[in-house]
């Protein structure tokens, strides 16, 4: 039988003070246990089920606040007291009103009164520290810092045996889940010439296997997708040439330079540019010919040839290997989309040139240079939000650049 039971308690007997008194057990039965009633009263059961119920026990309350109704209220400010015959758009008629206002007695009483209250506030405001340090505390300074973390969201293996190390990655303009992977061993001639030279393109959903092989008949430096068409993809080679992929296709190259038109060294960098056609981009390599443009419509020959030769010789007829010995090898490169004619060159000698390519001479391309690091530069990146600070890493060190300045960086880590 189950009886329903309400608690009910009036609501002035809540929060009453406890009372509890001290007093010692008070035995009412004690009843000894007979062994003898053990055998028959135990009973084996097997499978035993068993069910239990426990439910807390709630007290339920109920009240109504009163309503507070809020109103919302504007004020629209504009200037007015000035007397009907003053034009305001007349700056002399204002100008001798004002003089004439400012003579006034009540004028310089109000102003008197003002002045009083203001200065009350300037020195009320003075006599707040406001560098004052507060967290002086260890205990404060622990509470502030967080632990750098990170989570791992997918792991991308290198699919060949031996595994090569990666020396570029290149993220998908329009799908956000594909990214490029190119994979050399830049040792001098530690490289197995039965490596295998292909490189892939990962999806991050399904990171077990490659999405896409990217066949080349030497390692892959540098690789970039097209920031127009995200099925293309242009990479420099480790013997110097530079390739065109496209993915609708095959997984062979559709276009590639010869060895003769293309670097002499392996191709450092690679940056698409911003052009009417979404095909030109421009290659870096420490050779002599340090700087190409081309156009992946056509690879057979690059459109232009810069080379870092920024000694003033007077001698027209100086053979081109000269030029080539007195050069500065690239190391790295770094193009901004909004900038569109400008780019940036960090060398192998520490230097960084900002470049300009409407330039028609190597010292009107080259507008100036930076004595960056005393050894190479091994990544050179422009601020996006403020287009005159650059960052460039080199000797254990991080430095950030403004184009005003060239004498020392503005800021850099130890």
């Amino acid at each position: 039988m189950n009886a329903n039971f309400t608690y009910s308690k009036l609501r002035r007997e809540y929060g009453r003070q406890c009372s509890f008194v001290k007093s010692g057990p008070t035995v009412l039965a004690n009843v000894t246990p007979d062994p003898g009633t053990e055998e028959q009263l135990w009973l084996p059961e097997n499978p035993v089920d068993k069910s239990t119920n426990k439910g807390n026990d709630w007290s339920e309350h109920e009240a109504n606040t009163v309503r507070v109704e809020y109103a919302e209220r504007g004020i629209f400010h504009t200037e007015g007291g000035w007397p009907k015959d003053i034009n305001l758009d007349d700056p002399e008629q204002v100008v001798r009103f004002r003089k004439k206002a400012e003579k006034d007695e009540t004028y310089l009483q109000a102003v008197m009164q003002m002045s009083s209250l203001a200065e009350h506030y300037i020195n009320q405001n003075n006599s707040i520290d406001i560098y004052q340090p507060y967290f002086t505390d260890p205990s404060c300074q622990k509470m502030q810092t967080l632990t750098p973390s990170f989570r791992t969201v997918a792991v991308m293996s290198d699919p060949r045996e031996p595994t090569r190390p990666v020396q570029n990655i290149s993220w998908s303009p329009d799908q956000g889940t594909l990214v490029a992977v190119s994979y050399a061993d830049m040792r001098f001639q530690m490289a197995d010439p039965d490596t295998s030279p292909d490189s892939f393109i990962f999806d991050l959903e399904d990171s077990t296997t490659p999405y896409f092989t990217i066949e080349s008949p030497h390692p892959i430096v540098t690789l970039e997708f097209n920031h127009r068409d995200a099925q293309c993809l242009a990479g420099g080679l480790m013997s110097g040439q530079v390739a065109f992929w496209d993915m609708r296709k095959s997984s062979n190259n559709v276009a590639i330079s010869n060895i003769r038109d293309g670097h002499r060294d392996p191709v450092r960098s690679l940056h698409w540019i911003h052009s009417k056609t979404s095909t030109e981009f421009y290659t870096g390599s420490s050779d002599g010919q340090v700087v190409m443009w081309w156009d992946a419509r056509k690879l057979t020959e690059p459109m232009e040839v810069l080379i870092l030769d920024l000694s003033k010789g007077e001698n027209v007829d100086e053979p081109e290997w000269t030029k080539w010995a007195r050069s500065h090898g690239v190391f790295c490169m770094d193009y901004d989309p909004s900038i569109p004619i400008r780019f940036m060159i960090g060398t192998e000698t520490g230097l960084v040139f900002n470049g300009n390519r409407k330039g028609k001479t190597v010292f009107e391309k080259i507008s100036s240079t930076y004595n960056c690091h005393n050894g190479p530069v091994y990544s050179v990146q422009r601020n996006p939000a403020f287009l005159k600070n650059f960052m460039t890493v080199g000797d254990w060190q991080v430095r950030i650049w403004s184009e005003d300045v060239k004498e020392s960086p503005i800021m850099w880590t130890k």
